[in-house]
């Protein structure tokens, strides 16, 4: 139980350095370097010491695959926390394992049961009042806000989309790969989104400190997340560790970015917040 509750402490943690970098107006490209920085030498440290494995031509193409969306996800992740908020954005985010469950049923055949099926439905009710809710935050009688109420939606859709993609895909590294391959899958993942973030950093030339921390300690709750959560699984039946995490984030991170942050949730987001919280019991 100990792994289990570090695991969700990390993610919450993580969302809320990302909300504190936006706050401050960082340079979110500098951020997410020096995160994939600290992941990928972790990673090439765990491969290295794992015997240095050879990448199969699947694990290769997968992980450069999943390199290019983990990098654009969290562009997107951090441009939704500005017009979205840190709460929407992270239950977003969390319901995105809808979209792999989905293509599973499609292309394996895997066909959800009652519970499953049932969960899959209200977490797209779920989305549907979080966008209201975004709509009515975002909502102004000037044309540039909106614009802004547009970019709101936008974003959480991408979020949802590109978020989903990239579980799908790890999915898929599960089905035809995976064994010995999970160490040099990893290093692929964070050396790809290493390397595209390199040619982004020239987009904000701002280079502070502030930055330079807060993407080593996003990075340091990013490795512990997936440190704590292997060791989670370890541990407990899968299903209470998917369904305690993704509950016990979304929950606590909207509840922080009220205390913290004083974000606003009308009553839609709440509503929405209900329907995600019951989708994954359901779905997990």
């Amino acid at each position: 139980m100990l792994y289990l509750i570090l695991n969700i402490l990390a993610a919450v943690i993580d969302a809320l350095l990302f909300k504190i970098s936006e706050i401050k107006n960082g340079n979110k490209f500098l951020v997410l370097f020096v995160n994939y920085v600290v992941a990928f030498s972790v990673s090439l440290y765990l491969w290295y010491i794992g015997g240095g494995v050879t990448p199969t031509k699947i694990t290769l193409s997968f992980g450069l695959i999943n390199g290019f969306l983990f990098i654009i996800t969290f562009v997107i992740f951090m441009n939704s926390i500005s017009f979205n908020g840190v709460g929407l954005s992270v239950s977003i985010m969390r319901l995105a394992v809808v979209m792999p469950i989905i293509l599973s049923i499609i292309l394996f055949a895997e066909i959800p049961s009652i519970k499953r099926g049932s969960g899959i439905v209200l977490a797209l009710i779920a989305l549907y009042f979080f966008g209201m809710a975004i709509r009515e935050n975002e909502k102004s009688k000037s044309k540039e806000r909106g614009r802004n109420s547009l970019k709101g939606v936008l974003f959480a859709v991408l979020l949802f989309l590109f978020m989903g993609s990239g579980e799908f895909v790890l999915k898929l590294f599960d089905e035809f790969s995976g064994g010995n391959q999970k160490e040099v899958f990893f290093l692929i993942i964070f050396g790809t989104a290493l390397l595209i973030n390199v040619f982004l950093l020239g987009r904000d030339k701002k280079r502070e400190f502030r930055d330079i921390l807060i993407g080593f300690f996003i990075g340091v709750f990013n490795y512990m997340n997936l440190y704590f959560f292997v060791l989670a699984l370890s541990k407990l039946p899968a299903v209470v560790v998917f369904a305690a995490t993704d509950v016990s984030v979304v929950s606590l991170t909207i509840i922080a970015g009220r205390l913290f942050f004083k974000e606003k949730i009308s009553a839609k987001g709440y509503l929405g917040l209900l329907f995600a919280i019951t989708s994954l019991f359901l779905i997990r």
